[in-house]
C-alpha cells in the first residue's frame, strides 16, 4: 500500500549462473533508471495483507505508473498463513486451525468477507496453497501430503487427496505458470514441473462432465539443477521471473508444455537486493521490501525485466502477503 495514502528429471539440467550460461550480460545504463513511459495494460488491482496486524488494503497502478490506494480493511481475527487469489474468491487460510474465509474485491476496490469456514473445515498444516487453472492445490512441505479441489458456491469440493510422502518434502515454492505447476526448493536447488490430469465422464447437455483430477509430473530436476536461494518466483505475461533477495540476482525463464525449463538469454541482471515480495499484475511488476517499505515498479513487456522506478519507503512496512487480483 502506498504509505502516504494510508497513514500520512531426464530433462536438460538448467543452471542459472553466469558460468553455466557462458555469456556476458551487459547491463545497459538506463534499464534501472526511472522511466516516464506510461503503462499500457489495464489496471489490475493488488491486495495487501499483514499477518502481524491483520490489516489489509487494495491498490492499483494507474496509467501514469503511480500507485493509488483504493481501500483498507481488517481481514478477520486470525493470522492467515496463506492468501490466495482464485476464481472462487480470495482464500484466507490458517494452518494451525484449518479455519479459512473467502473475500472478494469489487470494481471500486472495496473488500468484503463473503464466507467464513470454521475450525477444521480444512485440514490443518498446509504450507502452500496455489490456484492453478481454476483448481486449488494444497501441499504440506513437512510430510509431502497434498490435495486438489475447487471452491464453489456450496463451499469446497475435494477431488483428490494424496497421503504422506506422495510428494517430495521440502518444496519452498510452488508456482502456477501458463504451462504447468513449477516446484522449487531454495535449499537444495531441486525442481519439478507437472500439471493436471483430467478424467472426464459422460456428456451432459453437450458438455463432458469432469469426474476427477489428479497431478501428473512431467519433469524432475535433481538438487543443484537450479541455483539455490531464489526467494521470489513469479509468472508474468512474458515468462517466469526469478529473484534472489540476498543479492538482487534476477533472470527470466521459460517453462514449456511437457516440463522443459530454459533460461532466457541475456536477461540475467542484478537488481536492488532486499525485496521480500515480487508480484505481477498484468504488465506491471511490483517489488517490495517489507522491512523498509522500499518499492520498485518494473515491466517485462520486452521479454526482459526493466525497472521503471525505485522509491525508498514508498509503501507502509510489514505487508506479508501481496497478490494480484484478476481483472
Amino acid at each position: 500500500m502506498t504509505k502516504q495514502n494510508i497513514s500520512s528429471g531426464s530433462q536438460r539440467i538448467v543452471h542459472f549462473t553466469w558460468r553455466a550460461l557462458g555469456i556476458l550480460v551487459l547491463l545497459l545504463a538506463g534499464i534501472r533508471g526511472v522511466s516516464a513511459q506510461l503503462l499500457e495494460s489495464p489496471e489490475r488491482k493488488i491486495l495487501y495483507y499483514s499477518q502481524i496486524s491483520y490489516a489489509g488494503a487494495v491498490g492499483e497502478f494507474e496509467e501514469n505508473a503511480e500507485h493509488v490506494t483504493l481501500s483498507t480493511y481488517t481481514a478477520g481475527f486470525l493470522p492467515w498463513d496463506n492468501v490466495v487469489s482464485d476464481p472462487g474468491g480470495i482464500l484466507y487460510y490458517n494452518k494451525q486451525t484449518g479455519m479459512a474465509m473467502i473475500g472478494k474485491v469489487d470494481a471500486m476496490g472495496n473488500h468484503t468477507i463473503t464466507r467464513v469456514f470454521p475450525r477444521g473445515y480444512f485440514a490443518p498444516g498446509w504450507t502452500h496453497i496455489v490456484s492453478h487453472h481454476g483448481f486449488l492445490f494444497f501441499y504440506n512441505s513437512g510430510n509431502g501430503t497434498a490435495a486438489i479441489g475447487i471452491l464453489t458456491a456450496a463451499g469446497f469440493y475435494q477431488y483428490t487427496s494424496y497421503p504422506a510422502y506422495s510428494f517430495l518434502r521440502g518444496w519452498t515454492h510452488i508456482v502456477s505458470t501458463q504451462n504447468g505447476l513449477l516446484f522449487y526448493s531454495k535449499d537444495t536447488g531441486a525442481g519439478a514441473v507437472g500439471d493436471w490430469d483430467y478424467l472426464f465422464g459422460d456428456e451432459a447437455g453437450g458438455y463432458q462432465l469432469l469426474r476427477g483430477i489428479s497431478f501428473k509430473t512431467w519433469s524432475s530436476f535433481q538438487p543443484g539443477s537450479f541455483n539455490r536461494g531464489w526467494t521470489s518466483i513469479v509468472e508474468t505475461n512474458t515468462g517466469v521471473l526469478f529473484y534472489r533477495q540476498s543479492d538482487g540476482l534476477q533472470v527470466m525463464v521459460d517453462i514449456y508444455t511437457g516440463g522443459a525449463v530454459t533460461t532466457r538469454m541475456w536477461t540475467q541482471q542484478y537488481l536492488k537486493p532486499g525485496y521480500t515480495t515480487v508480484v505481477a499484475a498484468g504488465d506491471n511488476i511490483e517489488l517490495y521490501d517489507a522491512a523498509a517499505g522500499d518499492a520498485a515498479l518494473a515491466s517485462a513487456s520486452s521479454g526482459s525485466l526493466a525497472i521503471l522506478w525505485e522509491r525508498p519507503a514508498y509503501f507502509s512496512t510489514g505487508w506479508t502477503h501481496i497478490i494480484s487480483l484478476p481483472l
